[in-house]
């Protein structure tokens, strides 16, 4: 599945993941995971629920390669796929805190050290361990390295 089919899908799956910011933490993920798998989804495959609840749990910090139920019902490209969504999500909202700003002066990219995330330098403040561990988690599901890439700020602004 790619193109539109696939940008819908994980535009669905941001928004989830996003309203489950409401749920107390400690119960966030399976609820999460839940609400992909049972709740009355229109026009959504259960491989494609299965995507979502992927993200969901990437989402948590969580991990959905050896989930049995997950893998019944779509196949491991396809969750690591939507783990990808959903790592990027958790990099971009720990990042930004929701707000906006931060987002539309930061990118991803990947160049011959890996996964290098760029900001702002007015934003700079907004890296610290937790973003760059994040950042690590999701150059991991990408299969990429980090080095010296991590937390690496542009001197230029965008």
């Amino acid at each position: 599945m790619n193109g539109p089919a696939e940008e819908d899908l994980r535009l669905a799956a941001i928004m989830l993941a996003l309203a489950s910011l409401k749920v107390e933490p400690n119960l966030r993920a399976d609820h999460a995971v839940d609400w992909a798998l049972r709740k009355r989804w229109i026009g959504i495959s259960a491989e494609q629920r299965a995507m979502i609840a992927a993200c969901m749990l990437a989402h948590g910090g969580g991990d959905a390669s050896a989930n049995i139920d997950l893998l019944r019902l779509a196949a491991p490209e396809q969750l690591q796929r939507a783990a990808i969504w959903g790592g990027a999500l958790r990099l971009c909202r720990r990042m930004s805190g929701g707000s906006p700003p931060p987002l539309l002066q930061s990118s991803l990219s990947i160049d011959d050290q890996g996964l290098a995330l760029r900001i702002d330098p007015a934003q700079a403040g907004l890296v610290n361990d937790m973003v760059e561990r994040d950042l690590r988690a999701l150059a991991e599901r990408m299969d990429l390295a980090t080095g010296s890439a991590i937390g690496r700020i542009a001197t230029d602004r965008r």
